[in-house]
């Protein structure tokens, strides 16, 4: 792969690697007595880091699985040793796979030697990051959520973040784009420019751990870290314009993570084989058609199927279903792939709530303006019906009844859990009325479950929720764009989203949409989010095309390229630890560019 205009390649660094040590015998005692004395040296113990690094391995059960366990040493050793080497490390494996365990691990062995300080956990949503207990890595970088209106550097603020960070995680490398991932690097190069100063390291030398599945689907509007117009088919207009070049260079980044651990077993749906298989064989792109042989890798571990993939999802479809099992997704949320789709169904389910539990439903309107300035009675009903794609979520008219699920669509609480994607009840509403009897929200109470919020008089995880603005354009017959500001709760029904917000969540039971599914990406993400087959619904009929589609080509690249990656730490791992018996080094023997 061509390093991206401007960009001097990485310098080979030829420092000191963990196979000059021992990891049996030896750490670096200097180095972490350094940590211990700026640190909480008088709650640590004499235990030695390898000491807490064996007792967490056998606490949490890691000692019998091979990948968690080079993951968590690799991470673990690096620290230890005292290692100059920037660690870039790739923890991949599907949902269920023990990547969070894995963390929790990494978590645990930093607090147990004192120096938690040293680690900075993020991930690109909110939701992804209270699952962690981290921060969003637009917050700790100041990155705003639209790359082109760049806030000022924060250079003092950045500085005081990241001074004394030495690790960093992002868990869902998936939902990072390769302008993201620059952006991220130049940030953090920013932040610790004394630092790093006349040396050649990325991310201001921090060492980066990344987690996720890049089998799922792919960045919003933006390009993945992987994809083909950035590393083998480099076209004109990428290379002539600062995002691409910002994109180039964050695709040159991720091939900067030289180190890859693959975590194979699916831990969530472990006792649903057949499933298991399903999941891998849609990942990539290999699904059976229940007529020509079953290829062994097809046959993921070893099982006989009676019918093929397609007819096993159809089998599924809610209708088909007896009365006792349909009862079972009675409160599923339903996930789809349009907006147009989930805004529907929303609806729908809203009223059938309403009228159930007898309550009553109204549309809430959201107050709209130009230049600040109020808009005329014709322009304003044209804008409370557009799209909720074209207006960021925020809803023109949005239906509301007290007890319905809603979800939160702004990070409003990170620390509270009350962030984009959280789900709750609603259970209280302040409005004003005008004089056209037209509903406006003043305020929201929403019951969100675990946020631990306790406001005086309003009772246990009560969370207040004001409107927010909305930026957007509206498009004027004659084209004309209009810069609209729109005040509206940051609230959608929860009853069914898209596939994309599907994506990172585990739920006990889901019903799905496959017919508008466009990828094999969008596929696997709504059928993996369950933990068996029994606990999946078809809403309705769909079409074989996209099933039995071929896996892209910038997918099947990335895939190869990492499984040389693992098998090459794989040996490193084990000519240092000596655990495992001698493995041949295929990867310099292929005509593949792993780099």
């Amino acid at each position: 792969m061509k390093e991206p205009k401007g960009q001097p390649p990485p310098k080979k660094q030829r420092t000191k690697g963990p196979e000059a040590i021992d990891p049996k015998t030896q750490f670096n005692h200097l180095r972490y007595e350094e940590h211990v004395i700026h640190g909480r040296s008088r709650d640590i113990d004499t235990v030695t880091p390898e000491r807490h690094l064996n007792d967490i391995i056998h606490e949490l059960g890691i000692v019998n699985n091979e990948e968690q366990l080079r993951a968590l040493r690799i991470i673990a050793e690096h620290f230890m040793f005292g290692l100059e080497e920037q660690l870039l490390l790739y923890i991949s494996g599907v949902g269920g796979a023990g990547k969070s365990f894995v963390i929790k691990a990494v978590v645990e062995f930093f607090r147990r030697c004192g120096v938690s300080e040293k680690m900075m956990l993020s991930a690109p949503t909110g939701c992804a990051a209270v699952l962690i207990d981290g921060f969003t890595i637009h917050a700790l970088t100041f990155l705003p959520k639209k790359q082109k209106e760049r806030s000022g550097s924060k250079t003092q603020e950045l500085t005081k973040i990241w001074k004394d960070i030495k690790y960093l995680v992002v868990d869902e490398i998936s939902m990072v784009s390769a302008e993201l991932l620059a952006h991220i690097c130049e940030r953090l190069n920013e932040a610790r420019a004394e630092k790093t100063f006349g040396t050649e390291k990325i991310f201001g030398g921090i060492n980066v751990i990344v987690l996720g599945d890049i089998g799922q689907l792919r960045p919003v509007r933006a390009k993945s870290l992987f994809a083909n117009d950035l590393v083998s088919q480099i076209t004109p207009n990428v290379k002539e314009t600062c995002d691409g070049i910002n994109a180039l260079y964050g695709a040159w980044i991720w091939r900067e993570f030289r180190k890859v651990v693959i975590l194979r077993k699916n831990f969530r749906a472990q006792l649903d084989p057949e499933y298991t298989n399903l999941l891998a064989r849609i990942r990539l792109g290999l699904s059976w058609d229940g007529i020509h042989a079953m290829s062994t890798i097809q046959a993921g571990c070893g099982n006989n199927y009676s019918e093929g993939d397609f007819r096993t999802l159809q089998s599924r479809q809610i209708q088909g279903l007896c009365r006792e099992e349909q009862q079972r997704f009675e409160t599923a949320p339903i996930i789809c792939c349009t907006k147009v789709v989930r805004d529907l169904i929303n609806r729908e389910l809203t009223l059938n709530h309403a009228r159930k539990v007898k309550k009553a439903i109204h549309d809430y309107h959201s107050r709209d303006t130009f230049i600040g300035l109020p808009l005329n009675e014709t322009l304003q009903k044209r804008l409370w019906q557009m799209r909720s794609s074209d207006t960021k979520d925020s809803i023109g008219r949005l239906p509301l009844s007290i007890g319905m699920k809603v979800m939160v669509t702004e990070n409003v609480a990170l620390k509270a859990g009350v962030v984009n994607g959280a789900e709750g009840i609603l259970r209280q509403l302040h409005y004003s009325i005008d004089e056209k009897k037209r509903r406006y929200v003043d305020c929201a109470y929403v019951e969100i479950p675990g946020s631990n919020v306790n406001l005086h008089s309003l009772g246990p995880d009560i969370v207040p929720i004001v409107p927010v603005p909305a930026f957007f354009d509206y498009v004027a017959d004659d084209e004309r764009k209009f810069p609209i500001t729109r005040l509206q709760l940051p609230l959608l029904p929860a009853y069914a989203y898209t596939d994309y917000k599907a994506q990172g969540k585990s739920l006990k039971s889901v019903i799905v949409d496959l017919n508008g599914a466009g990828s094999l990406q969008s596929l696997y993400v709504m059928i993996s989010r369950a933990t068996s087959l029994q606990s999946i619904a078809v809403l309705r009929n769909f079409k074989s095309k996209t099933l039995y589609s071929r896996l892209g080509e910038e997918f099947r690249d990335e895939f190869t390229r990492l499984e040389l990656l693992d098998w090459k730490t794989k040996i490193d791992f084990n000519r240092v630890h000596r655990s495992q018996p001698p493995m041949p080094d295929i990867t310099d023997q292929l005509d593949l560019d792993l780099y």
